[in-house]
């Protein structure tokens, strides 16, 4: 072959070889094992969703990256704190006007219909889903300074399963479901610093808080209470009980729609206590003897916290169940940005938590759509992996065993 039409022949070979046809191949085998996720996508592009959850989950997944890879108690402060928060309420707003207009079905605010939708179902239940993750994110924030501990959180100390449990106890004497849930609130916030006081007298060792003793007395609280509910369950009859197992479920679907205003309004007075005490807090956090030293009241500012503390975690559990590790992650996905402040950590918090939750029940609402699932089994399955990292990462600052 002359040598013209060789080096022809090459080029042409050169050109061919990243061929259209492995690529096609390639893709649809992809497509064929994926099948399932391509037609929610599709789904959730037609409806204009993507772009909210790719957007979501990157930023959360990213920060549970970096948080989980070291120590999460001592991350500096971020340079710019105006700006993330900014950013925070950005994608709070941004997933709470996904949360109204995007569901099993699209609802157009210009009919009669979609305006009754978004005024009376959805709107209401974001509402009340942003409330309640931000209430649990705050109780968790601060619960972690209180114990020094990364690993507090009102659902593995047992303290949201010490408000259920009062909940099914009280609901004993009551003659009906729904002329009860007035009541909640308070009795969830009763149970709530009981089961909270106990964790913290069985986790006490020598006048020290150790990672393991509160582990184990977490779990030990909360298996005895959540067996409590299960045998006073199994004692009532099954239509007296319909209710309260529905509540159980950690679900937001089944609150009235005035409940979500009054978790804001104990968020908002919460909240302003809280951040009141932050730089008491701060003080706390860095050891008790130097908080004494400097002045601080420190058993009557834990006092006060606690009972904050158990006040926002019976709001929340009140209305929406036992939903969990909300209090876990979004203090640690803050403090990537925030550092160890708590007068920035714990409005960071809130946001994050209450964003978090937004999307969770998004996705609860869509991706089985037209099924609904308990938005508890999505915390829980970005909290597990995320608690043990971070307890195989060995994150103990502040704790002394």
């Amino acid at each position: 072959m002359p040598a013209r039409l060789k080096d022809g022949a090459m080029r042409e070979k050169k050109r061919k070889r990243p061929g259209i046809s492995g690529a096609v191949i390639r893709r649809s085998k992809r497509s064929a094992k994926s099948a399932w996720f391509c037609s929610r996508a599709r789904i959730w592009r037609c409806q204009g969703l993507e772009p909210c959850i790719r957007f979501g989950l990157f930023q959360m997944c990213s920060s549970i990256r970096t948080q989980t890879e070291g120590s999460t108690m001592n991350v500096p402060c971020s340079k710019s704190p105006a700006a993330f928060f900014v950013l925070l309420l950005g994608v709070s707003a941004a997933l709470f006007c996904a949360s109204l207009f995007f569901g099993a079905a699209r609802v157009s605010p210009w009919t009669e219909e979609g305006l009754w939708i978004l005024r009376e179902l959805r709107f209401p239940r974001a509402l009340l889903a942003f409330a309640v993750g931000a209430s649990l994110a705050a109780a968790g924030s601060v619960l972690q300074a209180l114990f020094r501990n990364p690993l507090a959180d009102p659902h593995l100390t047992g303290v949201s399963a010490g408000g259920a449990a009062a909940v099914v106890l009280a609901s004993l004497g009551a003659v009906s479901w729904s002329g009860f849930t007035g009541s909640l609130p308070l009795i969830c916030a009763a149970g709530s610093l009981a089961a909270l006081a106990a964790v913290v007298r069985l986790g006490r060792r020598g006048g020290v808080l150790s990672v393991t003793t509160l582990l184990l007395a977490g779990v030990m609280v909360n298996s005895f209470l959540v067996a409590l509910i299960v045998f006073l369950q199994s004692i009532r009859r099954s239509e007296e009980m319909e209710g309260v197992l529905f509540w159980l479920l950690g679900s937001l679907g089944s609150a009235p729609a005035s409940q979500g205003w009054q978790v804001c309004a104990v968020l908002l007075a919460g909240s302003a206590v809280l951040l009141s005490q932050a730089k008491a807090l701060n003080l706390i956090a860095a050891g008790e003897g130097r908080a004494q030293a400097l002045g601080v009241p420190v058993e009557k500012t834990k006092i006060l916290l606690f009972a904050v503390t158990a006040l926002l975690t019976g709001a929340a559990v009140s209305a929406s169940g036992m939903i969990g590790f909300v209090g876990l992650i979004a203090p640690h996905l803050a403090r990537f940005r925030t550092g160890q402040d708590y007068r920035l950590l714990i409005p960071a918090s809130l946001l994050t938590g209450g964003s978090l939750l937004l999307l969770s029940d998004l996705l609860a609402r869509t991706i089985f759509s037209p099924q609904e699932i308990p938005v508890g089994v999505l915390t829980a399955f970005l909290g597990v992996p995320f608690f043990l990292r971070l307890l195989h990462s060995g994150a103990k600052p502040g704790v002394q065993r």
